[in-house]
């Protein structure tokens, strides 16, 4: 985990806005603006005040360009550029390639308390689901087939050491491993794994939330490296989820895992959460599975959920910034249903007016498709 450093947060957010930063730079940021509300602050800002003449420019010139010479050029470009070159280039690509912040130059702002079309990711082309491979290589795996990589058919399948899917924002992504195992990651979440098991053991990291359902293997049992902590199976369903800061959460479905954290070590039984709070025991609570594994198929049920955490989700699964501008609200809590359907921008206008006329809570987008609660 970096140190806070502004400068560097700010450079790592305008690397993220232009589509430059490598799996590590993007961690480290979202790690940043998780810890430490300045590094949020600054990201927020960032994200919301990216100048619109630029963007105006850059999109003139896409409309009078060949597009393979602007990526051409564009690849050309020192990736530690200034901040204008860095800029320009930000907005050349945001344009051209559909990046979820800037669909369009910014318009008239909208009248308070009214979904604002470039404000959800429906019309927008959402960032692609991308594999690094261990020789630095990157891939777009966003139109495979079922939304499924069999690992086993990749050309670079006998390439040695790590590789890294990642899942971004508003996409859900399933990885079926060499050894037949099923990843289902969902939004804002990714898997670290070889293309092949070598060894006494099967290894592989995930970040964010996924349901994992493990070949047995008795010879070759299957580990889930989480954040500070070891998932150890040999064959059994379960799910995964570090989304919130200084917490990991493990949830047995059927079969049989050891929770491993430190020097704490817990057997897990079927219908058991496993909860691990940063310098704190371990602990399990029994957990309802409809509930719990709903975002599967696209559903949330929110029992108490503060506000706050409700900006988060709709961020991870809509791509909409969102923000409580009275400080005091941040922490009032709501029981609610959010699903995501396939029309992003149906089902988040349904589900923020659902929340306006069940509790009066008012929203209102600003000019930079940020979303307010108020």
């Amino acid at each position: 985990m970096m140190d806070f450093d502004p400068e560097h947060i700010h450079n790592l957010t305008m690397y993220e806005i232009a589509g430059l930063l490598t799996p590590e730079e993007k961690d480290s940021l979202y790690e940043a603006i998780a810890k430490y509300q300045e590094a949020f602050n600054i990201w927020q800002e960032l994200h919301a005040s990216i100048g619109t003449k630029e963007v105006d420019e850059a999109w003139e010139s896409v409309r009078l360009s060949d597009p393979q010479e602007i990526i051409r050029s564009a690849k050309k470009r020192e990736r530690r550029a200034s901040f204008i070159n860095g800029l320009k280039v930000a907005a050349v690509i945001i344009i051209f390639v559909g990046s979820y912040f800037f669909p369009e130059p910014a318009r008239k702002q909208p009248a308070r308390g009214k979904l604002m079309s470039m404000a959800t990711t429906a019309s927008l082309k959402l960032p692609p689901v991308q594999l690094q491979l261990a020789n630095g290589k990157i891939m777009d795996l966003s139109d495979t087939k079922d939304a499924s990589t069999v690992v086993n058919n990749l050309e670079y399948n006998n390439l040695p050491g790590q590789n890294t899917l990642s899942v971004p924002i508003g996409k859900k992504y399933t990885v079926i491993l060499s050894d037949g195992s099923e990843i289902h990651l969902n939004s804002a979440s990714k898997i670290i794994f070889p293309f092949r098991f070598t060894g006494k053991t099967r290894e592989i990291q995930i970040h964010g939330e996924a349901y994992i359902k493990a070949v047995h293997n008795s010879r070759q049992p299957l580990l889930v490296h989480l954040r500070n902590s070891v998932v150890t199976v040999l064959g059994t369903e379960f799910n995964v989820n570090t989304y919130d800061s200084g917490f990991v959460k493990v949830a047995l479905t059927r079969g049989k895992i050891r929770m491993r954290t430190g020097n704490d070590s817990v057997l897990i039984k079927p219908g058991n959460e496993a909860i691990i709070n940063d310098g704190k025991p371990m602990r399990t609570i029994t957990f309802d599975e409809d509930t719990l594994l709903s975002w599967r198929q696209g559903i949330y049920d929110l029992q108490k959920t503060p506000l706050v955490k409700i900006c988060a989700l709709l961020q991870r699964n809509y791509g909409v910034r969102a923000v409580v501008d009275n400080k005091e609200m941040e922490n009032l809590t709501f029981t609610t249903r959010m699903e995501i359907g396939k029309d992003l921008n149906e089902s988040i206008a349904a589900y923020l007016n659902s929340l306006k006329n069940t509790f009066h809570l008012n929203f209102y987008y600003d000019e930079n498709g940020v979303l307010h609660f108020k």
